[in-house]
């Protein structure tokens, strides 16, 4: 589940990095709160 969990996260957050610099990080907190739930 771990090794599993480490590459989605990662993909996760340069898509995170995406949605940060084209809404000027208002998506930011929703989707790392999501990817906290996620990996919870």
């Amino acid at each position: 589940m771990v090794e599993r969990s480490q590459p989605l996260e990662h993909f996760l957050k340069r898509l995170l990095r995406c949605c940060a610099t084209t809404n000027n990080g208002s998506l930011e907190a929703q989707v790392e709160g999501l990817i906290s739930s996620l990996l919870a």
